[in-house]
């Protein structure tokens, strides 16, 4: 009879040893598993947020082109009528243009955020330069803008501009 015992006893050691094994390599693929789709979420969102701050950028670059471009035909506008002492009204396309060109602007400052959350430190300073770049482009054209609006010199504008 304690044969029996003891076959029955290791037989159950030898069960439970083996489902002990069963679950401990059911976890492994578990965590294996968790790993690869915290790495895919992370660099999904690392993709996405790289994509929504050069989406931003390029939106500021156009909406400054499409300034230009306003601005380019109201000079064209105000030579003429310059000429020909006619007044100027200000057209509402080159206040949609100004509107566009400061919400998206606006927009890019706000954009990184996402993007400091999961690029390196690298990425992150080139976009902070890159930022800088377009603010100070569209803080140019603002100050060209105020010149020819105020009568006085894009130079000496953007002298006063940038001081105070």
């Amino acid at each position: 009879m304690a044969g029996v015992v003891l076959t029955a006893g290791m037989g159950w050691r030898s069960s439970r040893i083996s489902a002990k094994a069963q679950v401990d390599a059911a976890l492994a693929g578990v965590r294996e598993l968790a790993d690869q789709e915290q790495k895919v979420a992370v660099s999904t969102a690392r993709r996405a947020a790289h994509h929504e701050f050069l989406g931003q950028i390029e939106a500021a670059c156009m909406a400054l082109d499409r300034a230009l471009h306003v601005s380019k035909v109201a000079y064209a506008d105000v030579e003429y009528h310059r000429r020909t002492h006619l007044p100027v009204p200000p057209g509402p396309e080159w206040a949609a243009a100004k509107a566009r060109l400061e919400d998206s602007v606006d927009a890019l400052w706000f954009r990184p955020s996402a993007l400091r959350l999961y690029a390196d430190t690298e990425t992150v300073d080139k976009a902070d330069r890159l930022m800088r770049l377009v603010r100070s482009a569209a803080d140019t054209f603002y100050a060209v803008e105020d010149a020819i609006n105020e009568g006085g010199t894009p130079i000496s504008t953007t002298i006063r501009f940038r001081r105070g």
